[in-house]
């Protein structure tokens, strides 16, 4: 039923169409919220060759993605996977939907032959139903 693609330019409007959902379903849209500034910025990301981006999909409706960076940090001797921005639709949100994006990233890890998986995920980028767990 649900498929996980890797994203391109092509796919930027849905996923832009997502993150302004995930940011009124976090109520963040009533604090200080500049939706031009917000939309230029995610722009940025999902057109990024710096990242990768990773969309869930039930045909060909995008209902999730997953972006995440290949991190060198200056106190870090080892590389790691930092996961910046997440978000699946509350109607298609399960352990497994997550599980399948998640999967993704570990194959990226393989590929990039990383000694140790550590994957960091911002609390701020899941929603608070999955936080709070």
């Amino acid at each position: 039923m649900y498929e996980v693609k890797k994203l391109n330019v092509k796919n930027s409007g849905q996923g832009l169409e997502l993150a302004i959902k995930a940011v009124h379903e976090r109520g963040l849209n009533n604090i200080d919220f500049d939706k031009t500034d917000f939309s230029d910025k995610c722009k940025m990301l999902f057109v990024s060759p710096a990242v990768e981006k990773w969309g869930l999909f039930v045909q060909e409706e995008m209902v999730g993605f997953l972006i995440a960076s290949l991190t060198i940090g200056i106190w870090t001797k080892n590389p790691f996977i930092e996961i910046m921005a997440t978000h699946i639709l509350p109607e298609h949100r399960n352990i497994n939907t997550y599980q399948q994006l998640l999967n993704h990233v570990y194959n990226f890890a393989k590929e990039k032959k990383l000694v140790h998986a550590y994957v960091w995920i911002r609390q701020t980028s899941l929603p608070t139903a999955i936080r709070k767990r």
